[in-house]
């Protein structure tokens, strides 16, 4: 199985964000200005916003997107408490990947917003 929160390889991990949405990513050659573009682009999330100091972030999901039409989800619409459970495992392991990982957790505000707390 290969999971994107678990490897610490960049060959598995470049094959793995093939593979798996994220809320944010660099764009793909096509859309980069530049070789040194890194500008953030939305994947999962629609839109984003820091606090002044940049401590908390909060996060809007782009609607429709769905998982895939197998149980347990069966198609259903991501909604923001998928992101809580995705990103649980990271942050009892201090996972230096997510930004946020000194915060006490995600809050869900709607079903489709969210913010690191």
């Amino acid at each position: 199985m290969l999971d994107p929160r678990l490897t610490n390889s960049i060959g598995l991990f470049q094959i793995a964000t093939l593979t798996y949405n994220r809320l944010l990513r660099y764009p793909f050659s096509d859309e980069a200005k530049n070789n040194a573009d890194l500008t953030l682009k939305g994947d999962l999330a629609d839109t984003w916003e820091g606090s002044a100091d940049f401590r908390r972030w909060t996060f809007k999901l782009r609607q429709g997107v769905k998982w895939h039409n197998v149980p347990p989800l069966n198609g259903r619409e991501l909604v923001a408490d998928d992101i809580k459970y995705c990103t649980r495992p990271m942050r009892r392991r201090g996972c230096s990947r997510l930004p946020s990982r000194k915060s006490r957790g995600w809050r869900r505000r709607t079903s489709t917003r969210f913010a690191s707390t």
